[in-house]
């Protein structure tokens, strides 16, 4: 497997793209009701009108509940999250566009420390990947493919920042 994401803004900032035959519409559904979320992410709490919400990740056992603060909702195409790790802030924007027959996903993490890359990239890949497979009805990769197949892109994403 070979990492889809890239690097700009003088890397500061991850790019991922995923294309699937699938509507915006059905897409921002899984990024944004609770029940279809789960299946590929984590479950939230909260009302997004308060403009924040909570959410849990579903495959990331012990890990505290996250506060997601929500910075732009333009159903169907854009979703930008603010959310807390506690540790840091991580800047998160979903934009989808539909062009003969699919639509193009991308995820954007802004603003992050480069050296944390190798932690982070391979997530995201799995992440789209469950979501992608979420929308498709096929199988979503579990949490021992993430250590099987997306751990082993640390270390080009690693090679993406030496």
């Amino acid at each position: 497997m070979d990492p889809s994401g890239r690097l700009e803004d003088d890397r500061s900032t991850l790019v991922l793209h995923r294309s699937v035959a699938a509507t915006q519409r059905e897409i921002w559904a899984c990024l944004t009701r609770p029940k279809l979320l789960a299946k590929w992410y984590g479950s939230w709490t909260g009302s997004p009108r308060d403009g924040f919400v909570t959410v849990q990740m579903s495959q990331e056992q012990g890990s505290p509940p996250v506060r997601h603060r929500i910075l732009t909702a333009q159903p169907p195409t854009v979703l930008t999250v603010c959310s807390d790790t506690g540790n840091e802030e991580w800047l998160l924007n979903v934009r989808l566009s539909h062009d003969h027959g699919r639509t193009q996903i991308t995820l954007r993490q802004e603003s992050f420390d480069p050296e944390s890359l190798p932690s982070i990239a391979p997530g995201w890949e799995w992440y789209l990947d469950r979501l992608v497979a979420t929308l498709l009805d096929t199988t979503v990769p579990t949490l021992d493919d993430f250590e099987r197949d997306y751990l082993t892109l640390a270390d080009a994403y690693l090679a993406m920042i030496e």
